[in-house]
């Protein structure tokens, strides 16, 4: 992979993670997460099974498939592998700063907390081209 390439991943993940967790577009994915529980929940199992822990589980899942299945060393289908990282990590995240209540309903925090979710979700991408290039 070229060096521009590289340069041109890395400012697309930057820019696509600032515009997608920035407009709450994220809560969407939450809410899809929300309809793959329906039927757990109505089976009984949300006393044994908590939301939270759905996504968890759910989205590492995500993670490790597109970490350790995917082998696309190419242009293109590493851009695709960040959508879906990002897409698939901001929910993820916020959703993991809710639960330790990190300051999503304090605005004096909120910058740090945006700030840790990005950073982190710029570090997820990171790794997974630190796995697909070497």
């Amino acid at each position: 992979m070229k060096t521009i390439e590289i340069i041109i991943l890395k400012i697309t993940g930057l820019g696509t993670t600032i515009l997608y967790g920035w407009s709450f577009l994220w809560i969407t994915l939450l809410y899809l997460y929300g309809w793959l529980y329906y039927p757990l929940r109505e089976l009984g199992l949300k006393k044994s099974l908590y939301f939270e822990i759905f996504v968890v589980v759910l989205s590492l899942c995500i993670f490790g498939l597109i970490f350790l299945k995917f082998k696309g060393r190419t242009f293109w289908k590493l851009l695709l592998q960040d959508i879906v990282l990002i897409v698939t990590s901001v929910p993820f995240l916020g959703l993991i700063f809710g639960i330790f209540d990190n300051g999503f309903d304090e605005p004096e925090s909120l910058w740090y907390v945006y700030t840790s979710m990005f950073l982190l979700t710029i570090l997820t991408i990171n790794i997974n081209h630190w796995i697909k290039t070497n």
